[in-house]
């Protein structure tokens, strides 16, 4: 199973998010996991600064090269928080 990010609960407001990476080892598998893992949260970053800021989207504080500030979604599970809320 495939992990693209990894996200860290930091207070009650913040959520950094980073690319799941694992140690670099001489592994063409492994070295492409982390690079397309990296690309993703690239490609989530462009996503933010293309659609700004927007009622009922997940707050994006900022952005470096290898982390996303989030603000913290306290609501559980999105596939719950769906179901709960009719959103789809």
């Amino acid at each position: 199973m495939r992990v693209p990010d990894v996200v860290f609960a930091r207070g009650k407001d913040e959520a950094p998010k980073s690319p799941k990476t694992y140690p670099q080892v001489d592994n063409s598998y492994t070295n492409f996991d982390n690079g397309r893992n990296i690309e993703t949260l690239a490609y989530e970053e462009n996503v933010y600064q293309q659609l700004g800021s927007h009622d009922g989207m997940t707050k994006c504080f900022g952005v470096s090269e290898y982390l996303l500030g989030l603000l913290y979604a306290n609501q559980g599970p999105l596939q719950q928080y769906s179901a709960a809320t009719e959103i789809y």
